[in-house]
């Protein structure tokens, strides 16, 4: 039995490095302590518009449809969500909103807070739909990045976060701390996980696609051995009860997210094999390399791509 199995994800958090946890708390509201079983089989309940919700524990929900998965926080102090997927998905997601706060009797829809999990466009498109009424948290490289003016879309400043962080930080919120840490550069440079500590539910953003290659953003910054590191960390602070809402994929268990990491390894030896046996990453795609992983492969990261990614960090090694 591994050394971390039943003990709460506080408790599973408190034995790390400090270095890896939040540098300082932001508190958002202070509220009794409420706290929320994980629900073993999670159901959709709402399929009427594009976004799907689906119940993760009492409190927290998945919204899913185009781009990346958001979590949601329902309670007495309101509304807090994790992404915003495209903008032009706003009035989906304030549909879906609306029908949680309706259920949850509270007065207003607006997410209080919004936090970034990167600064990618399937996840912060909507940031300018919600910044008026939200305020807006990300690590700081998120803001750097929807920031610059030579990024292909800059966001307006009503979408740019307002509360940044380099290590982490906590909110605390509907009974809860919900605590947010920035990793080594996996995804990106920016990327943050977001721990639910009562509710013990993890949502990964793109630092967990449940069943597909992932996507590495190396001109953001993002490396496949800062990915692979930041889920053995994930791991670390995680037990086997906790539910993992991912980036991308339906919502994820701890095997999920161990298969994920073993996958990654795998594929790395492969390619370091080949990279030290001369081969170039055309010979290796000629040779599917990757074979034993085709499952992994979706429309946007193949295999191929994938053997592009890691042969890429080999070679500036």
């Amino acid at each position: 039995m591994e050394p971390h199995m039943h003990r709460s994800l506080r408790q599973s958090l408190s034995s790390l490095a400090p270095v890896c946890l939040a540098a300082f708390a932001f508190t958002a509201c202070q509220s009794g302590s409420v706290a929320a079983a994980p629900s073993p089989a999670p159901a959709v309940v709402q399929k009427d518009s594009k976004i799907q919700t689906q119940k993760v524990t009492d409190s927290i929900y998945m919204l899913v449809g185009r781009g990346g998965n958001l979590g949601v926080s329902v309670g007495e102090d309101g509304l807090l969500m994790i992404d915003d997927k495209f903008a032009n998905l706003a009035p989906d997601i304030k549909e879906a909103l609306a029908a949680l706060a309706k259920d949850a009797g509270l007065d207003s829809a607006d997410p209080r807070f919004l936090v970034n999990t990167h600064h990618h466009g399937d996840h912060t498109g909507g940031n300018a739909e919600f910044g008026a009424d939200s305020t807006i948290i990300a690590q700081s490289n998120v803001r750097k990045r929807l920031a610059d003016p030579a990024a292909r879309r800059t966001m307006p400043k009503v979408g740019l976060p307002i509360v940044t962080f380099d290590h982490g930080l906590s909110v605390h919120f509907n009974g809860e701390e919900i605590r947010l840490m920035h990793l080594a550069a996996g995804h990106t440079d920016g990327d943050t996980v977001v721990l639910f500590m009562d509710s013990n539910v993890v949502h990964m953003g793109d630092l967990c696609f449940n069943h597909l290659f992932p996507y590495i953003d190396t001109a953001s910054g993002g490396t496949v051995a800062g990915y692979i590191q930041n889920i053995e960390h994930v791991l670390e602070s995680t037990n086997e009860t906790t539910q993992y809402i991912p980036g991308h994929g339906p919502l994820a268990t701890r095997a999920n997210i161990i298969e994920l990491r073993d996958m990654l390894k795998g594929v790395v030896k492969l390619v370091q094999e080949a990279h030290a046996a001369g081969q170039t990453p055309a010979e290796m795609k000629a040779g599917k390399l990757l074979a034993p992983y085709e499952s992994w492969n979706w429309n946007f990261i193949t295999a191929d791509k994938m053997i592009d990614t890691v042969a890429g960090e080999f070679a500036k090694r």
